[in-house]
C-alpha cells in the first residue's frame, strides 16, 4: 500500500468521523424541530448540511461520501 493511498484513506476517515458527528447533530436538530412543531431551527440543519457537503469535498470522493452519510 503506498503512502499517498494511506493519507487518502486517513483523510477519507477523518472526515466522515466529522460528518457522523455533524448529522447525528442533524437528526437532534430535526427531532426537536419535529417534536416542537418551529421551524426557527431550520436554518441549522441548512448550515449542518452544508458543513457535510464542504466535508464530501475534502474527503477526496464526495459522491460516495455523501451516499454513506444519508444513507440510514
Amino acid at each position: 500500500m503506498s503512502l499517498g493511498f494511506q493519507a487518502c484513506q486517513s483523510e477519507y476517515s477523518e472526515r466522515m468521523l466529522k460528518a457522523i458527528k455533524l448529522k447525528q447533530k442533524y437528526n437532534e436538530v430535526k427531532t426537536i424541530i419535529s417534536e416542537s412543531n418551529s421551524s426557527n431551527l431550520k436554518p441549522m440543519l441548512v448550515e449542518i448540511e452544508n458543513e457535510i457537503k464542504i466535508q464530501a469535498q475534502i474527503s477526496g470522493n464526495e459522491e460516495l461520501f455523501l451516499k454513506e452519510i444519508w444513507k440510514n
